[in-house]
């Protein structure tokens, strides 16, 4: 059984219903959302990453299954690439393990039960390495968003703890490794607890919380962990927090402070997510009959485009127009070229012919992992 199929609490939800422990009995309310594309795209590539291990790792046949999944439309040879480079990685950390304890073994695609500290808490880890030294879980993120951390990282942390309580028979080590596997965006993070740190968080942390979500006797927490609630918009603590935030007063004088401006700075971002949750939610109604006071549904903007290229090109070349006036041939894009050569031998080949200008700064909250730029006032001046 996957995780889609989960109980009320998840791990991958954990990070919202630890903080927001009403959030897990608000979202009864809402049907689960539509799968989107990426996270479809995402299941293929877990699939190909999980065969790569049995078959690369482990030694076992998956040829049927792996051409099976680069059947699916979803593949491409970026996929294949990176999910080869995730299986090279997790043979290194078992290599590692092994080394340190020769009946160190993997387990691709674990199912993991955690029920000691959550309800009906069970999920599925992507890798675990099992040995007497450490206890390593592995997530691969196929996403090519945000980088997400393994510091803190409540949905490892609750794998790890269910992989402990189904092999502690077999294996009691001192030290548990939780590791992040981003390859899209070149990130890879881990973060070493000992196995004691992990348990107390569990019983003293984690089992308290997740009985009064379960129960429906939680407390609402309204923060960033609200946009993967499905009761985000129609939420009132989460509504009463952003109105108070909107509405705050500031000092008499006619124009504002520096300080004050930060102050709309830090709010900006909070405060536009939930303008277009709403907005969204206000759409879907129009758009299936319901009035929405003061609002209409218009016509939106119309764009020509081509139909068939074919028979365009064909019908222009009636009138003897030039060919490189209608349809002037241009190099592919970067990014086509390195699918159609391979990376290694693009970047061999035209490394006297491409720059990487230098990236515009932009300005992130600095809860942002990414190194910050360091400004030197005397050089710009």
């Amino acid at each position: 059984m996957s995780e889609k199929k989960h109980a009320l609490l998840s791990a991958s939800g954990s990070a919202r219903w630890l903080h927001c422990t009403a959030s897990a009995e608000a979202e009864k309310n809402f049907p689960p959302e539509k799968e989107s594309a990426y996270a479809a795209e995402g299941t293929v590539a877990h699939a190909l990453a999980e065969a790569k291990l049995y078959a690369d790792v482990l030694g076992k046949d998956k040829s049927a299954d792996i051409a099976k999944i680069k059947s699916d439309p979803y593949y491409d040879g970026d996929m294949d690439r990176y999910t080869t480079g995730y299986a090279e990685y997790v043979a290194e950390l078992l290599a590692e393990a092994i080394a340190e304890d020769p009946l160190a073994q993997l387990l691709p695609e674990a199912r993991v039960d955690f029920s000691r500290y959550v309800p009906e808490g069970f999920g599925t880890s992507d890798a675990l390495i099992l040995s007497s030294k450490r206890l390593t879980v592995v997530d691969l993120k196929y996403g090519r968003g945000v980088p997400v951390s393994a510091k803190g990282n409540s949905q490892l942390a609750l794998y790890a703890l269910g992989a402990y309580d189904a092999y502690s028979f077999l294996y009691s080590p001192p030290m548990v490794r939780l590791v992040i596997y981003q390859p899209r965006i070149d990130h890879i993070e881990q973060e070493d607890i000992s196995l004691q740190t992990l348990i107390d968080w569990g019983t003293e942390y984690v089992a308290p919380r997740a009985k009064a979500a379960m129960e429906g006797s939680g407390e609402f927490d309204p923060g960033d962990h609200c946009r993967w609630c499905r009761a985000r918009i129609r939420c009132r603590a989460r509504a009463e927090k952003l109105r108070a935030l909107a509405v705050k007063d500031f000092c008499d004088p006619a124009l504002l402070s520096d300080e004050e401006m930060m102050e709309v700075l830090a709010l900006s971002d909070t405060l536009s997510k939930w303008a277009a949750d709403v907005y969204g939610w206000a759409q879907a109604q129009a758009e299936s009959g319901k009035k929405i006071k003061g609002y209409k549904l218009v016509a939106g903007m119309r764009r020509r485009k081509i139909a068939d290229e074919d028979g365009l090109l064909t019908a222009l070349r009636r009138h003897k127009l030039k060919l490189d006036d209608i349809a002037p041939r241009k190099l592919a894009t970067i990014g086509k070229l390195e699918k159609l050569i391979g990376k290694e031998k693009f970047k061999e080949w035209t490394a006297d012919y491409i720059e990487l200008p230098e990236a515009r700064p932009i300005l992130v909250p600095e809860s942002d992992k990414r190194e910050e730029i360091i400004v030197d006032l005397k050089n710009e001046f």
